[in-house]
């Protein structure tokens, strides 16, 4: 039985199924013996404080910047759920 190969980008560099540097090429495989399908990624929410959001909006408020114009109303939001 022969071993076929996988091209990655033209090169496998000889290992098998295309794993070059513990990639397997998009086949959802997490080098651990775990599909990364198993646990879902977290959502904002689960991270979201909003005392956070209140001390970015006194961040911008210190800075001179007013938190209720356009284009930073959503802001403390924005950036308390990305943190």
């Amino acid at each position: 039985m022969e071993m076929q190969t996988v091209p990655l980008n033209g090169h496998t560099n000889g290992h098998k199924n295309g794993h070059k540097n513990g990639y397997t090429n998009g086949n959802h495989h997490n080098g651990h013996g775990h599909s990364s399908a198993e646990k879902p990624a977290p959502t904002p929410a689960e991270h979201y404080d909003p005392a956070f959001e209140a001390l970015i909006e006194q961040m911008l408020f210190r800075l001179g910047e007013d938190p209720d114009r356009d284009g930073l109303q959503r802001t403390p939001l924005r950036v308390a759920k990305a943190m």
